[in-house]
């Protein structure tokens, strides 16, 4: 059986979670991740779509797997 893929915007708001729960602000991760601030935010936001490896540099700031992170987003109920 495949696993569902995330919505954007569950996938926004874990990394939201996430970026909030490290005390970081928009601009702090979107350097960390070497993104740009829009970017990240239209990813919070559920309006992005970031690629793999975009969701491999947000993982690595967050010190977790990227598989870790879609799986949280998994876990949120659609908004």
């Amino acid at each position: 059986m495949a696993a569902q893929t995330p919505s954007p915007r569950s996938l926004g708001a874990a990394v939201r979670a996430r970026r909030q729960a490290k005390d970081m602000t928009l601009e702090a991760l979107a350097d960390a991740a070497g993104m740009n601030v829009t970017y990240v935010s239209d990813i919070e936001r559920g309006r992005g779509n970031p690629s793999i490896g975009k969701l491999g540099d947000l993982a690595a700031v967050f010190e977790m797997r990227v598989s870790a992170l879609i799986a949280e987003a998994e876990d949120r109920p659609e908004q």
